[in-house]
């Protein structure tokens, strides 16, 4: 039986590869390459999603590029077209 750790990070890799195959005007595939306009506050700035995904895709030892790939051949095997 997978470890808690485990199961969290399948399911954060299947929800990124979720949003990248989305349209890029949707809201959550805009986030991903959303930065802030203004300074943020002194401190610890706060992680954003795009933030822990980047970290996830990391610890996994896959490239961003290897991401976009996986998602690119499932638009293509169901049919979709990138926009």
């Amino acid at each position: 039986m997978p470890t808690k750790k485990k199961c969290i990070r399948h399911r954060r890799r299947r929800w990124l590869d979720h949003i990248i195959r989305m349209l890029e005007n949707r809201p959550a595939r805009k986030s991903l390459s959303w930065e802030p306009e203004r300074k943020r506050r002194h401190g610890r700035p706060r992680a954003t999603w795009k933030d822990t995904a980047m970290r996830e895709v990391q610890r996994m030892d896959i490239s961003w590029d290897d991401i976009i790939d996986t998602a690119d051949s499932r638009r293509v095997d169901r049919g979709e077209k990138r926009t």
